[in-house]
């Protein structure tokens, strides 16, 4: 499956995008860009403004506040 198809399958299935149409989905897909993290790559740091959104299509990440984990999220 190619990355824009992908990233839609995986979109359709988030709770966030579920009243999206197909093309809204299709442009949402389009806009986004697949990177691989190796682990333990910090995403983002607490308290950092962010300018994106990320999508885990694989694996997991884990979510830190003031040093403690306190989730961890999976493709979605």
């Amino acid at each position: 499956m190619g990355s824009k198809k992908r990233r839609q399958h995986h979109l359709a299935g988030v709770p966030m995008f579920e009243g999206c149409t197909a093309r809204e989905l299709d442009l949402i897909a389009r806009a986004g860009t697949d990177i691989v993290m190796t682990a333990g790559t910090t995403i983002i740091d607490q308290g950092q403004t962010g300018r994106e959104a990320f999508i885990v299509l694989d694996g997991t990440v884990t979510v830190r506040r003031n040093g403690r984990r306190v989730a961890e999220l999976g493709p979605g």
